[in-house]
């Protein structure tokens, strides 16, 4: 079973502000942060299932992708045939 993933605005979003943020100290650092979260990212198209339930009556669930010795947070939602990317951020960060 794989599936397609899309990234809501609000994802894309985080995406550049997590980028721009680390590109500040180490562009490099930029770069593998976001490389790696596009992989475990990736890994949900044939794991749909990864991670934590958030809520479960809409389907959103939460994975935690370690990056050196911090994680990011990845919500999304599941439906029959797409995986949507809603919000990523720093473990670090208080967000809801």
């Amino acid at each position: 079973m794989s599936l397609e993933i899309r990234y809501a605005n609000a994802a894309l979003d985080d995406f550049q502000r997590l980028h721009d943020f680390l590109d500040k100290v180490d562009p490099n650092a930029a770069i593998r942060a976001v490389e790696t979260l596009y992989a475990s990212i990736s890994d949900l198209k044939t794991h749909p299932g990864l991670g934590r339930p958030y809520d479960v009556s809409r389907h959103v669930r939460e994975i935690v992708v370690k990056y050196k010795k911090t994680g990011y947070i990845v919500r999304y939602q599941t439906s029959d045939d797409v995986i949507l990317i809603l919000r990523i951020w720093h473990a670090r960060e208080d967000r809801l």
